[in-house]
Protein backbone atom coordinates (compact mmCIF):
# COMPACT_ATOMS: atom_id res chain seq x y z
CA UNK A 1 0.00 0.00 0.00
CA UNK A 2 2.63 2.36 1.01
CA UNK A 3 4.27 1.69 -2.38
CA UNK A 4 1.23 2.42 -4.46
CA UNK A 5 1.18 5.44 -2.68
CA UNK A 6 4.32 6.37 -3.31
CA UNK A 7 4.02 5.52 -6.56
CA UNK A 8 1.17 7.57 -7.16
CA UNK A 9 3.39 10.18 -5.67
CA UNK A 10 6.29 9.67 -8.07
CA UNK A 11 5.35 9.09 -11.43
CA UNK A 12 8.45 8.27 -12.26
CA UNK A 13 8.43 5.33 -10.01
CA UNK A 14 5.71 3.24 -11.91
CA UNK A 15 7.95 3.96 -15.09
CA UNK A 16 10.54 2.17 -13.84
CA UNK A 17 8.36 -0.39 -12.41
CA UNK A 18 6.93 -0.85 -15.76
CA UNK A 19 10.51 -0.56 -17.76
CA UNK A 20 11.99 -3.37 -15.50
CA UNK A 21 8.92 -5.79 -15.74
CA UNK A 22 9.09 -5.38 -20.17
CA UNK A 23 12.74 -6.29 -19.19
CA UNK A 24 11.91 -9.77 -17.60
CA UNK A 25 9.28 -10.49 -19.83
CA UNK A 26 11.17 -9.99 -22.80
CA UNK A 27 14.21 -10.65 -21.24
CA UNK A 28 13.66 -14.34 -19.85
CA UNK A 29 12.62 -15.59 -23.62
CA UNK A 30 15.98 -14.51 -25.58
CA UNK A 31 18.32 -15.87 -22.90
CA UNK A 32 16.25 -19.06 -23.03
CA UNK A 33 16.53 -18.73 -26.47
CA UNK A 34 20.48 -18.00 -26.56
CA UNK A 35 21.18 -20.96 -24.15
CA UNK A 36 19.24 -23.19 -25.77
CA UNK A 37 21.34 -22.52 -29.58
CA UNK A 38 24.70 -22.42 -28.00
CA UNK A 39 23.51 -25.96 -26.47
CA UNK A 40 22.71 -27.49 -29.75
CA UNK A 41 26.61 -26.70 -30.80
CA UNK A 42 27.67 -28.50 -27.83
CA UNK A 43 25.19 -31.48 -28.75
CA UNK A 44 26.70 -31.73 -32.55
CA UNK A 45 29.79 -33.95 -31.82
CA UNK A 46 28.29 -36.40 -29.38
CA UNK A 47 25.15 -36.48 -32.23
CA UNK A 48 27.39 -37.22 -34.91
CA UNK A 49 29.35 -40.15 -33.24
CA UNK A 50 26.38 -41.64 -31.74
CA UNK A 51 24.25 -41.44 -34.96
CA UNK A 52 27.03 -43.21 -36.73
CA UNK A 53 27.47 -45.74 -33.90
CA UNK A 54 23.68 -46.18 -34.53
CA UNK A 55 23.29 -46.63 -38.02
CA UNK A 56 26.46 -49.02 -38.55
CA UNK A 57 24.96 -51.05 -35.63
CA UNK A 58 21.07 -51.57 -37.36
CA UNK A 59 22.45 -51.64 -40.89
CA UNK A 60 23.14 -55.20 -42.50
CA UNK A 61 26.04 -55.69 -45.14
CA UNK A 62 26.70 -51.97 -45.06
CA UNK A 63 29.35 -49.66 -43.63
CA UNK A 64 28.63 -45.87 -42.73
CA UNK A 65 30.40 -42.33 -42.09
CA UNK A 66 29.10 -39.15 -40.76
CA UNK A 67 31.47 -36.18 -41.04
CA UNK A 68 28.83 -33.80 -39.25
CA UNK A 69 25.83 -33.04 -37.57
CA UNK A 70 23.83 -30.43 -35.99
CA UNK A 71 21.09 -30.54 -33.37
CA UNK A 72 18.70 -27.29 -33.26
CA UNK A 73 16.80 -27.59 -29.73
CA UNK A 74 14.71 -24.61 -30.89
CA UNK A 75 12.48 -26.19 -33.50
CA UNK A 76 13.37 -29.57 -33.12
CA UNK A 77 15.43 -30.31 -36.32
CA UNK A 78 18.51 -32.59 -37.11
CA UNK A 79 20.72 -31.85 -39.90
CA UNK A 80 23.20 -34.55 -40.90
CA UNK A 81 26.16 -33.69 -43.40
CA UNK A 82 28.56 -36.01 -45.21
CA UNK A 83 26.67 -39.07 -45.05
CA UNK A 84 28.68 -42.04 -47.21
CA UNK A 85 27.51 -45.57 -46.94
CA UNK A 86 29.35 -48.21 -48.51
CA UNK A 87 28.74 -52.10 -49.32
CA UNK A 88 30.44 -53.96 -47.47
CA UNK A 89 30.46 -56.86 -49.53
CA UNK A 90 32.25 -54.50 -52.61
CA UNK A 91 33.27 -51.12 -50.18
CA UNK A 92 35.58 -49.83 -53.30
CA UNK A 93 33.17 -47.16 -54.25
CA UNK A 94 30.60 -45.49 -52.11
CA UNK A 95 27.06 -46.92 -52.64
CA UNK A 96 25.07 -43.42 -51.62
CA UNK A 97 26.57 -40.35 -50.40
CA UNK A 98 24.45 -37.53 -49.23
CA UNK A 99 25.67 -34.62 -48.60
CA UNK A 100 22.76 -32.92 -46.83
CA UNK A 101 20.30 -34.65 -44.80
CA UNK A 102 17.50 -32.10 -42.47
CA UNK A 103 14.75 -33.51 -40.45
CA UNK A 104 12.21 -31.43 -38.64
CA UNK A 105 8.45 -31.32 -37.33
CA UNK A 106 6.14 -31.38 -39.93
CA UNK A 107 4.23 -28.40 -38.96
CA UNK A 108 1.08 -29.17 -41.27
CA UNK A 109 0.87 -32.70 -39.61
CA UNK A 110 0.95 -31.20 -36.18
CA UNK A 111 -2.05 -29.10 -37.21
CA UNK A 112 -3.93 -32.34 -37.78
CA UNK A 113 -2.67 -33.46 -34.54
CA UNK A 114 0.01 -36.02 -35.41
CA UNK A 115 3.55 -35.15 -34.27
CA UNK A 116 5.15 -36.32 -37.40
CA UNK A 117 8.52 -35.21 -39.02
CA UNK A 118 9.75 -33.85 -42.88
CA UNK A 119 13.19 -34.76 -44.68
CA UNK A 120 15.08 -32.94 -46.95
CA UNK A 121 17.70 -34.62 -49.08
CA UNK A 122 20.56 -32.07 -51.15
CA UNK A 123 22.12 -33.35 -54.18
CA UNK A 124 22.14 -37.42 -52.78
CA UNK A 125 24.36 -39.40 -54.98
CA UNK A 126 23.30 -43.24 -55.64
CA UNK A 127 26.30 -45.15 -57.62
CA UNK A 128 25.32 -49.21 -58.24
CA UNK A 129 27.14 -51.31 -60.55
CA UNK A 130 26.51 -54.63 -61.53
CA UNK A 131 28.90 -56.58 -58.69
CA UNK A 132 27.06 -54.82 -55.98
CA UNK A 133 23.48 -55.48 -57.22
CA UNK A 134 24.38 -59.33 -57.86
CA UNK A 135 25.22 -59.04 -54.38
CA UNK A 136 22.46 -58.01 -53.38
CA UNK A 137 19.80 -60.35 -55.35
CA UNK A 138 22.07 -62.99 -54.22
CA UNK A 139 21.20 -62.22 -50.25
CA UNK A 140 17.36 -62.25 -51.12
CA UNK A 141 16.35 -60.15 -48.27
CA UNK A 142 14.27 -57.88 -47.63
CA UNK A 143 14.81 -53.60 -47.05
CA UNK A 144 13.58 -54.48 -43.17
CA UNK A 145 15.49 -57.47 -43.07
CA UNK A 146 18.70 -54.92 -44.07
CA UNK A 147 18.14 -52.48 -41.23
CA UNK A 148 16.95 -49.27 -43.31
CA UNK A 149 13.24 -48.31 -41.68
CA UNK A 150 15.79 -48.30 -38.25
CA UNK A 151 18.05 -46.38 -40.01
CA UNK A 152 15.54 -43.44 -40.72
CA UNK A 153 14.76 -43.86 -37.06
CA UNK A 154 17.97 -43.47 -36.11
CA UNK A 155 18.24 -40.06 -37.92
CA UNK A 156 15.45 -38.91 -36.58
CA UNK A 157 13.02 -40.26 -34.19
CA UNK A 158 9.53 -39.12 -35.51
CA UNK A 159 7.75 -40.76 -38.41
CA UNK A 160 8.37 -38.72 -41.88
CA UNK A 161 5.37 -37.53 -43.22
CA UNK A 162 6.60 -35.46 -45.90
CA UNK A 163 9.56 -36.48 -48.34
CA UNK A 164 12.12 -33.71 -50.28
CA UNK A 165 14.67 -34.50 -52.55
CA UNK A 166 16.62 -32.35 -54.91
CA UNK A 167 19.33 -32.67 -57.54
CA UNK A 168 19.92 -35.98 -56.91
CA UNK A 169 21.77 -38.17 -59.08
CA UNK A 170 21.04 -42.13 -60.07
CA UNK A 171 24.11 -43.82 -61.66
CA UNK A 172 24.28 -48.03 -62.70
CA UNK A 173 27.10 -49.64 -64.46
CA UNK A 174 26.80 -52.56 -65.56
CA UNK A 175 29.90 -54.30 -67.68
CA UNK A 176 31.61 -50.87 -69.32
CA UNK A 177 32.65 -48.39 -66.45
CA UNK A 178 32.61 -46.21 -69.91
CA UNK A 179 29.46 -46.29 -70.44
CA UNK A 180 26.60 -45.64 -67.57
CA UNK A 181 23.51 -45.61 -67.03
CA UNK A 182 22.14 -42.39 -65.31
CA UNK A 183 19.25 -40.22 -63.96
CA UNK A 184 20.38 -36.66 -63.07
CA UNK A 185 19.29 -33.57 -62.08
CA UNK A 186 15.89 -35.62 -59.87
CA UNK A 187 13.42 -33.93 -58.10
CA UNK A 188 11.26 -36.14 -55.49
CA UNK A 189 8.39 -34.59 -53.49
CA UNK A 190 6.21 -36.82 -51.19
CA UNK A 191 3.61 -35.61 -49.25
CA UNK A 192 1.16 -37.42 -46.52
CA UNK A 193 3.13 -40.52 -46.53
CA UNK A 194 1.77 -41.13 -43.01
CA UNK A 195 -1.80 -41.36 -44.58
CA UNK A 196 -2.84 -38.52 -41.79
CA UNK A 197 -5.13 -37.28 -44.68
CA UNK A 198 -7.87 -39.24 -46.53
CA UNK A 199 -7.07 -41.96 -45.51
CA UNK A 200 -9.50 -43.85 -46.47
CA UNK A 201 -8.49 -43.53 -49.86
CA UNK A 202 -6.71 -46.41 -51.72
CA UNK A 203 -3.58 -44.27 -52.07
CA UNK A 204 -4.35 -41.18 -49.84
CA UNK A 205 -0.74 -39.98 -50.57
CA UNK A 206 0.52 -37.58 -53.18
CA UNK A 207 3.78 -37.41 -55.52
CA UNK A 208 5.70 -35.88 -57.97
CA UNK A 209 9.17 -36.64 -59.54
CA UNK A 210 11.07 -35.58 -62.55
CA UNK A 211 14.50 -36.40 -63.97
CA UNK A 212 16.96 -36.01 -66.60
CA UNK A 213 17.60 -39.41 -68.39
CA UNK A 214 20.83 -39.94 -69.94
CA UNK A 215 21.62 -36.36 -70.18
CA UNK A 216 19.56 -35.44 -73.25
CA UNK A 217 16.21 -37.10 -72.40
CA UNK A 218 13.45 -36.17 -69.44
CA UNK A 219 11.10 -37.86 -67.70
CA UNK A 220 8.10 -37.20 -65.26
CA UNK A 221 5.80 -39.16 -62.72
CA UNK A 222 2.65 -37.95 -61.21
CA UNK A 223 0.27 -40.20 -58.92
CA UNK A 224 -0.64 -40.98 -55.67
CA UNK A 225 0.66 -43.66 -53.56
CA UNK A 226 -0.19 -45.56 -50.04
CA UNK A 227 3.49 -46.27 -48.83
CA UNK A 228 2.21 -48.15 -45.68
CA UNK A 229 0.98 -50.47 -47.48
CA UNK A 230 2.87 -54.23 -46.70
CA UNK A 231 4.91 -55.81 -47.60
CA UNK A 232 5.78 -53.00 -50.27
CA UNK A 233 4.32 -49.37 -51.11
CA UNK A 234 1.78 -49.45 -53.52
CA UNK A 235 1.95 -46.39 -56.38
CA UNK A 236 -0.21 -45.42 -59.34
CA UNK A 237 0.76 -42.60 -62.09
CA UNK A 238 1.33 -41.21 -64.98
CA UNK A 239 4.33 -41.57 -67.03
CA UNK A 240 5.88 -39.34 -69.60
CA UNK A 241 9.08 -39.64 -71.49
CA UNK A 242 10.67 -37.42 -74.02
CA UNK A 243 13.84 -37.55 -75.98
CA UNK A 244 15.36 -40.88 -74.26
CA UNK A 245 18.27 -41.55 -76.26
CA UNK A 246 17.77 -45.47 -77.37
CA UNK A 247 21.56 -46.44 -77.57
CA UNK A 248 22.63 -45.49 -73.45
CA UNK A 249 21.10 -49.28 -73.05
CA UNK A 250 22.89 -51.05 -75.92
CA UNK A 251 25.00 -52.53 -72.90
CA UNK A 252 21.93 -54.56 -71.71
CA UNK A 253 20.70 -55.52 -75.47
CA UNK A 254 24.06 -56.90 -75.65
CA UNK A 255 23.02 -59.94 -73.48
CA UNK A 256 19.95 -60.39 -76.08
CA UNK A 257 22.45 -60.57 -78.67
CA UNK A 258 21.44 -56.99 -79.91
CA UNK A 259 22.59 -54.16 -81.03
CA UNK A 260 21.27 -50.84 -80.95
CA UNK A 261 22.99 -47.28 -82.53
CA UNK A 262 21.08 -44.01 -82.55
CA UNK A 263 17.50 -43.17 -81.71
CA UNK A 264 15.18 -41.52 -79.55
CA UNK A 265 12.03 -42.30 -77.73
CA UNK A 266 9.10 -40.82 -76.28
CA UNK A 267 6.22 -42.53 -74.59
CA UNK A 268 3.28 -41.85 -72.29
CA UNK A 269 1.17 -43.70 -69.74
CA UNK A 270 -0.38 -44.73 -67.09
CA UNK A 271 1.06 -47.66 -64.52
CA UNK A 272 -0.10 -49.20 -61.10
CA UNK A 273 2.44 -51.11 -59.17
CA UNK A 274 1.00 -52.72 -55.74
CA UNK A 275 0.88 -56.31 -54.18
CA UNK A 276 -2.78 -56.43 -55.03
CA UNK A 277 -2.52 -54.52 -58.86
CA UNK A 278 0.20 -54.84 -61.33
CA UNK A 279 -1.33 -52.94 -64.45
CA UNK A 280 0.74 -50.80 -67.31
CA UNK A 281 -1.36 -49.25 -69.83
CA UNK A 282 1.17 -47.54 -72.49
CA UNK A 283 -0.83 -44.83 -74.77
CA UNK A 284 1.47 -43.68 -76.93
CA UNK A 285 5.45 -44.85 -78.07
CA UNK A 286 7.72 -43.01 -80.44
CA UNK A 287 11.00 -44.40 -81.71
CA UNK A 288 12.71 -42.56 -84.04
CA UNK A 289 16.44 -42.87 -86.10
CA UNK A 290 17.15 -46.30 -84.39
CA UNK A 291 19.27 -48.95 -86.15
CA UNK A 292 18.99 -52.58 -84.11
CA UNK A 293 20.85 -55.67 -85.40
CA UNK A 294 20.32 -59.04 -83.87
CA UNK A 295 23.43 -61.32 -84.20
CA UNK A 296 22.90 -65.09 -83.99
CA UNK A 297 26.28 -67.20 -83.57
CA UNK A 298 26.94 -70.65 -82.32
CA UNK A 299 28.20 -69.64 -79.38
CA UNK A 300 25.06 -68.36 -78.17
CA UNK A 301 22.61 -70.63 -79.74
CA UNK A 302 21.60 -72.17 -75.99
CA UNK A 303 21.17 -69.48 -74.52
CA UNK A 304 18.98 -68.06 -77.36
CA UNK A 305 16.66 -71.54 -77.61
CA UNK A 306 15.87 -70.39 -73.89
CA UNK A 307 15.25 -67.04 -74.61
CA UNK A 308 13.06 -67.86 -77.46
CA UNK A 309 10.65 -70.51 -75.07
Amino acid sequence: ILMAESMKERPWAKKLLASRVLRWVVGIPVVLTLVLYCASYLLDEPLRSNTEMKLNRDLKGYSVSLSGAHVQLIGFSATLKGLTVLQQAHPDAPVAYFPMVKASIHWRGLLAGRLVGEMMLDRPKININLLQLRSETARGISLKERGWPQALGDIYPLKINSLKISDASITYIDQDPKQPLDLSHLNLQATNIRNIHLPDLVYPSSFHLDTAIFGSGHGTVDGAANFLVLPYPGIKGRLLLEKVPIDHINTLAARSNLSIHGGVLRASGEAEFSPKVKNVHLEDLTIQGMKMDYTHSQQTAGAEKKRAA
